[in-house]
């Protein structure tokens, strides 16, 4: 048997309730799946409970509410079902048969305000800024997400990786100041600190608290949320802010290896998702590197790039001896180039 009569479904939920309050639920997972299962009976009304109904339920809700509230009803349902296979009253788990709408994504776009020091700064700010009346808990709650949203828009490391930082894994009295986060597969990396807001670190790293940000994801989340609405700009999440600095450090010059190192990630995965959010890095591209673009119509900073990335590659070259480069403009750039050495 693949389905449930409708007349038995109502006392079935108020058996499985009480067998999962019994065990581990809580009063808001008891309330919700109470909730829940009874709108799905009132649509079901009376109708047996099978896959056809249980898709028909899915596109109905999908009417009035987004794809991840449905999600959340579908797994609620689903649950039951496997409940009553486990109980042997229907012969298969058909709710692993269920498809559940897909959630739309936010992808990362490209945009002027995402990339402006000026405006990021102002976010992070303007969403962490006491008012008057604030308790003075809420106070240290938003310095604590002020300085880690800072933390994440300097260093792009991962939120979930930023918040289980220790002040054991802060290494202060290194030559480089540097730290190290457990990462996706479960193996340690170290990686340097910024160096502007050291001094913060310190203070934190001889505090009493043994996470270096007593701060939730959601907090941080609300925040980052309300500067944004106070900036007046599109919201955004906190993970941007990774992709926000590994394009940015793309951008100012910094190799495609060196950045995937600190990311985290391959060089593959960083010339299919970073390098496409910015339209600057295909431009210096194309204006620099295309021989039929004539090149002295264009604007100095490409061939500024040409001649930093022609001094890169004889710093290579083991034929050459390069001296300390130095290409911030024109008259400095001539003064390295004439620095360079035949052996």
């Amino acid at each position: 048997m693949l389905d449930v009569p409708g007349a038995q479904l109502p006392s079935l939920v108020e058996e499985y309730i009480k067998e999962k309050s019994a065990d581990t639920w809580t009063a808001h997972s008891i309330k919700n799946n109470r909730l829940e299962l009874a709108h799905l009976l009132h649509f079901l009304d009376g109708r047996e409970l099978s896959v056809k109904t249980l898709n028909e339920f899915k596109l109905s809700e999908l009417k009035y509410v987004g794809a991840y509230s449905v999600r959340t009803k579908l797994q609620i349902a689903c649950a039951f079902v496997s409940w009553l296979y486990q109980r042997g009253d229907i012969s298969e788990n058909w709710g692993k048969r269920i498809t559940k709408p897909k959630l739309r994504r936010a992808k990362p776009e490209f945009r002027d305000w995402l990339f402006s020091v000026e405006k990021m700064r102002e976010v992070i700010v303007k969403g962490t800024t006491p008012g008057k009346n604030h308790h003075v808990l809420h106070r240290k709650s938003l310095n604590e997400g002020r300085w880690a949203l800072m933390f994440l828009w300097k260093q792009p490391v991962r939120i979930s990786e930023l918040l289980s930082i220790r002040r054991n894994d802060l290494n202060l009295k290194a030559k480089y100041p540097e730290f190290r986060i457990k990462q996706k597969g479960g193996s340690w990396k170290r990686l340097g600190l910024p160096l502007d807001i050291l001094p913060e670190l310190r203070r934190r790293a001889d505090g009493s608290n043994d996470r270096l940000f007593k701060v939730s994801q959601e907090r941080l989340r609300l925040y980052l949320a309300n500067g944004c609405k106070r900036a007046r700009i599109p919201v955004f999440t906190p993970h941007h802010f990774r992709r926000i600095a590994g394009t940015m450090m793309l951008e100012e010059g910094a190799t495609i290896e060196g950045v995937a190192d600190v990311m985290g990630h391959t060089p593959d995965v960083m010339w299919k998702i970073y390098k496409q959010l910015s339209p600057k890095l295909s431009s210096v591209t194309i204006n620099t590197y295309n021989p039929a673009i004539d090149k002295s119509k264009i604007p100095i900073d490409y061939t500024v790039q040409t001649l930093n990335d022609t001094l890169v590659r004889l710093k290579k070259d083991k034929r050459f001896t390069v001296m300390d480069m130095v290409p911030s403009g024109r008259v400095i750039i001539q003064w390295e180039v004439d620095k360079v050495k035949r052996d």
